[in-house]
C-alpha cells in the first residue's frame, strides 16, 4: 500500500515528529538520571533500612505504625522502594 499524502508532505510531518520526539527526550532526560541513580543505589537503601529497623525500636515500631494507614494499602516501605525498580 502506498504512503498517503506527497512526499513532501510525508517528509514534513516525519520533520516534525522527529522535533517533537526530540523535545519530549529531552524534558525527561534529567528523570532517567534520577531514575539510573535509584536504581544503582536501590541495593544500598535496603540494606540501610533492614539495618535500622534491625537496630533502631523507635523507627521500626514508626514503620510499623505508618503500614497501619489506609494510605499504604496493606504494603509496608520496602514494597514502595521496589516499585520504580520493577
Amino acid at each position: 500500500a502506498a504512503a498517503a499524502g506527497p512526499p513532501d508532505a510525508r517528509r514534513f510531518s516525519a520533520t516534525v515528529l522527529s522535533a517533537a520526539v526530540s523535545r519530549a527526550f529531552l524534558e525527561v532526560i534529567p528523570y532517567f538520571k534520577m531514575y539510573s541513580w535509584y536504581v544503582n543505589n536501590y541495593g544500598r537503601a535496603v540494606e540501610l533500612l533492614k539495618s535500622e529497623q534491625l537496630n533502631n525500636k523507635g523507627f521500626s515500631k514508626f514503620l510499623a505504625e505508618q503500614h497501619k494507614h489506609e494510605q499504604c494499602k496493606g504494603l509496608d516501605i520496602g514494597a514502595y522502594l521496589i516499585m520504580p525498580v520493577q
